[in-house]
């Protein structure tokens, strides 16, 4: 089936969603650049940024602000929920990492307990 020129897609996508969609998405990629290290932290990392956008797009319709939009989007809102988010999950991924290892008798430089330091 040819469509026609200048005919619409079937399935129309809001240019807001959109860009908030890709801006999420390349705040959670920048995320896991700086501080990931697995498949699993990237996953994490574009769910949690997915959400924190929402979040903070909810929390400004909410207050009823109007500044920080581009077009229907609130960008500076979402982006600030975005980090928020990110931020939780490298604490509690920080805070899961330094569990684990005690658990398993490391200290949380990586080392036996009781073993030497080293330099600081």
């Amino acid at each position: 089936m040819a469509s026609e020129p200048g005919a619409a897609w079937p399935v129309a996508i809001a240019p807001g969603f959109l860009l908030s969609l890709v801006v999420s998405l390349l705040i959670a990629l920048l995320f896991h650049a700086l501080f990931g290290s697995r498949w699993r932290g990237l996953a994490l990392a574009l769910i949690a940024a997915l959400l924190g956008f929402t979040g903070g797009e909810a929390f400004a319709r909410w207050s009823g602000t109007g500044f920080g939009m581009f077009g229907t989007v609130h960008l500076l809102h979402g982006v600030g929920g975005a980090v928020v988010a990110l931020a939780v999950l490298g604490a509690l991924e920080r805070r899961g990492t330094q569990r684990a290892a005690r658990a398993v008798g490391l200290s949380d430089e990586g080392g036996p307990e009781g073993a030497p330091r080293g330099r600081r």
